[in-house]
């Protein structure tokens, strides 16, 4: 909602240089800058953090054992991480992608793609050993790997 806001607010003065994909991009990154600004300071002003909405993000919490006021305070930390640990944890955790299958699209080895994983939780705030390859067995076995 905020990119179509800054969008709408600016089409007006668009002259059709640079061009309208790299025009929208710099809007999206504006507004995902913005948020990501906002996550910032309400985590230095202490305010409790909404809790996540997102069943899957809730299934997380819940398969490594944390709870869920715990995981949407790390999110403003995983939204600012690299973009290799975030793509994994979606791809992996969230979609059920196999290590394999995920490795070979990022052009990385399944190993790396599992250290992905483990970086992501901790962000998260993961400080327990979890066992990664337990909580990804689902897509290696054949599970669905959103395809």
């Amino acid at each position: 909602m905020r990119t179509a806001a800054h969008v709408a607010r600016h089409a007006g003065s668009y002259r059709g240089a640079p061009p309208l994909d790299v025009w929208v991009a710099e809007k999206v990154r504006k507004a995902l800058g913005e948020l990501l600004d906002e996550d910032d300071e309400r985590g230095r002003q202490s305010e409790l953090p909404e809790l996540p909405r997102d069943e899957r993000l809730l299934a997380i919490a819940a398969a490594v054992g944390m709870e869920p006021e715990v995981l949407a305070r790390g999110l403003a930390a995983f939204n600012r991480s690299s973009h290799d640990v975030r793509s994994a944890l979606c791809g992996m955790v969230l979609d059920r992608v196999s290590p394999s299958d995920w490795a070979v699209v990022n052009g990385v080895t399944a190993d790396r793609a599992k250290t992905c994983v483990r970086r992501a939780l901790w962000i998260l705030g993961v400080r327990s050993d979890v066992d990664v390859d337990g909580l990804l067995s689902d897509a290696d076995d054949g599970g669905d790997d959103g395809a």
